[in-house]
């Protein structure tokens, strides 16, 4: 059964991830929330501000990726759930409210979606290859969730 903080929220992120562009693919990786592969720190190499909260485009840059739970943090709709990707002096950390978390993002998403530990790992360690397959992913673990 689902929460209701994820009745409102999953169909936000749904809906952000069906809109993400096709030529972002490369940019999408269920293997890590946020990574970044260059020759430098991502701040650094991207003229990023130390504190500086990340957007959409900044997961777009060369050698960038992030998973359903990074693409979350930059998504207009949720950002008033407080998770957030903010740029330090070594690339990104994800931050919800003021508090930076370096714990496991199932646990983050657990708190952002009010999912319980099996729903969020089911959800945001799932082997899908796209955004989109993400979103048809995601409804389909919306349909059963609602009808057990």
């Amino acid at each position: 059964m689902l929460s209701r903080k994820a009745k409102t929220r999953l169909p936000k992120l749904i809906k952000f991830m069906k809109t993400v562009n096709r030529r972002f693919r490369p940019h999408f990786d269920m293997g890590t929330w946020f990574e970044h592969y260059g020759s430098v720190d991502f701040s650094t190499e991207h003229n990023i501000s130390p504190g500086q909260v990340l957007k959409l485009e900044n997961l777009h840059t060369c050698g960038t990726t992030a998973c359903a739970l990074g693409y979350a943090a930059v998504c207009p709709a949720l950002q008033s759930t407080g998770l957030r990707l903010v740029a330090d002096q070594d690339g990104a950390n994800i931050r919800m409210h003021e508090s930076q978390y370096g714990e496991n993002p199932v646990r983050m998403a657990e708190r952002v979606f009010g999912l319980d530990h099996d729903q969020a790992q089911r959800l945001f360690t799932c082997a899908v290859n796209t955004p989109a397959e993400w979103a048809r992913y995601a409804e389909r673990f919306m349909h059963e969730e609602t009808r057990a």
